[in-house]
């Protein structure tokens, strides 16, 4: 039985808005935005596309329904415009594959009417996807089947390529009279063939992403192994300057005591000044809060501070279960190298760099705040809208940051007041 019009509209852009929102969510592992403000808007965008859908549009609903699919996965998720744009589009044609595919199998195996089945279709896509997530989603870490920048053109063109041909064999072979043999090499091949392609859509991602990141991987480790050679080659340096005061020691006193002897005070001071020089050189640009990566990271980045710079190192990070040695690299090494970018300004007066660690055992709490250039007309921002860049968006560093404190469930907060940036990063240290 045919439903009314406003009855079928409605299933439709309910089920295609719902299918969109757990493909995003549990499949591209996007974060739902945290700004409460964006919710209102979507709120009444949300009524008023589906009220002039649902009641005024004179015809079905099926290809205008992606309209508040694509608003809710703007407004809801934490995706920028160009990021939401390539994701929709890649998935418009992949979920219209599968769901294309379920709709010919009802037809031709059930032969159940399309009118009777299309309106469920996108409702049963949820479901399945449901049942992925149970099964074998939460396995996959979660940018397994991100789709980076690099690869959204060619992946959306073969997707452009391959479902129309799909679908349009799927429609002749469901409307076309043929032969009992010719509709069962049909059916195998459009119906089950597309599921197959489907999956192989994500087997393809899947390697991609792997590939990359293996290559990431083993270019980061080269150049992690070359700044633990450059922090130890700085530890064997401040070891051999100890050894020599210590060498040194007696000789230094009796030297003193023969001064003091003489009353020639002066000298004595002079030496005692070279003692405390050469002491001192030891101690400067060694920091460490009990954590390899960290202290390398450090030791690395604040040897290119200007000398006039104050920098106050603190707290024991400890070890960091469960937190690759690469994405803490990442963090540490972002937010370091974007404060002694600021800090080595020419035109700034006060320069001041604070870095704090703290490790419950449970939670990795990363703060840092330093002094920039506030040029006039300045802006101040808070939370995720600020960037050193200026506009409403992240800066790369910042956004390398966000990206894989994400990946742990974690927590990045950054904010400008007056002429002082500070960032808070928190990452969960049990198993995520």
């Amino acid at each position: 039985m045919n439903l009314p019009k406003e009855i079928e509209n409605f299933l439709t852009i309910t089920g295609i808005t719902l299918e969109f929102f757990f493909f995003f969510l549990l499949i591209y592992r996007c974060k739902i935005r945290r700004q409460p403000r964006l919710l209102p808007v979507f709120s009444v965008v949300a009524v008023i596309v589906f009220f002039i859908l649902t009641l005024l549009l004179p015809v079905k609903a099926t290809l205008v329904g992606y309209i508040p699919a694509y608003l809710c996965a703007f407004f809801i998720f934490s995706l920028s415009f160009p990021k939401s744009f390539r994701l929709f589009s890649i998935s418009f044609f992949i979920l219209t594959l599968f769901d294309s595919t379920q709709s010919f199998l009802y037809r031709t195996i059930v032969s159940l009417p399309s009118e009777t089945t299309d309106p469920y279709v996108p409702f049963i896509t949820v479901v399945l996807i449901l049942i992925y997530y149970a099964v074998l989603g939460k396995r996959f870490k979660k940018d397994s089947f991100e789709i980076k920048d690099r690869i959204w053109l060619p992946y959306l063109l073969i997707t452009i390529v391959i479902t129309p041909a799909f679908t349009n064999y799927q429609f002749l072979i469901s409307e076309i009279p043929v032969n009992d043999n010719m509709k069962i090499i049909g059916v195998i091949l459009s119906g089950f063939g597309g599921f197959i392609i489907f999956i192989l859509y994500f087997v393809l991602l899947y390697n991609i992403n792997s590939m990359q990141d293996y290559q990431k991987k083993l270019t980061e480790s080269v150049l992690f192994s070359d700044l633990q050679r450059k922090h130890f080659e700085e530890l064997l340096l401040r070891d051999k300057i100890t050894k020599k005061l210590r060498h040194d020691y007696n000789s230094d006193l009796v030297m003193l005591k023969a001064y003091l002897e003489q009353e020639e005070y002066k000298k004595a001071t002079d030496y005692l000044d070279q003692i405390c020089d050469s002491s001192i050189r030891i101690r400067e640009n060694i920091y460490t809060v009990g954590n390899e990566v960290i202290d390398i990271v450090l030791n690395y980045y604040l040897a290119e501070i200007k000398k006039n710079t104050e920098i106050v190192i603190t707290g024991n990070a400890g070890v960091c279960a469960n937190v690759d040695d690469r994405d803490l690299t990442v963090i540490v090494s972002n937010l370091v190298k974007n404060a002694v970018d600021e800090l080595n300004v020419t035109d700034l007066q006060t320069r001041r760099f604070y870095f704090e660690c703290t490790n419950d055992g449970n939670t990795l709490i990363i703060r840092t705040r330093n002094t920039f250039l506030c040029k006039n007309g300045d802006r101040q921002y808070q939370g995720s809208s600020f960037s050193k860049k200026g506009g409403n968006h992240l800066g790369i560093g910042l956004s390398n940051i966000e990206e894989t404190v994400n990946k742990y469930d974690g927590v990045f907060f950054y904010r400008k007041t007056e002429a002082l940036f500070e960032t808070e990063t928190r990452l969960p240290l049990l198993s995520h």
